[in-house]
């Protein structure tokens, strides 16, 4: 219950219109939480914005794997990844939103 109150937290502390929510220092990672990080994600979705993950490796990459919530929130294996990657898929929703491209 704390976990899922503070990650409540966490999603209301990230940006718009593109958050990255790093897992790699994360050891559990319950189902309940991957729900409210699946739910996040949807909601994020609906208003054109977006949340990616970082998980190189661990039990939070094998939950997210094991769920199929990496084929729909994108999940990386560096936060530099994610930032270069998201950054690139911004900058392209925003040149197709503006009619360039």
């Amino acid at each position: 219950m704390t976990a899922e109150r503070g990650l409540r937290d966490v999603f209301a502390a990230l940006p718009e219109p593109v958050a990255i929510l790093d897992l790699s220092a994360v050891e559990i990672l319950s189902a309940s939480c991957l729900g409210l990080i699946v739910e996040d994600a949807a909601a994020r979705g609906a208003r054109g914005y977006a949340l990616a993950l970082v998980a190189a490796d661990g039990l939070a990459l094998r939950v997210v794997r094991l769920s199929g919530a990496h084929t729909c929130i994108p999940t990386f294996p560096s936060l530099s990844d994610a930032v270069r990657e998201m950054g690139e898929r911004e900058l392209g929703r925003q040149a197709t939103d503006h009619g360039v491209g």
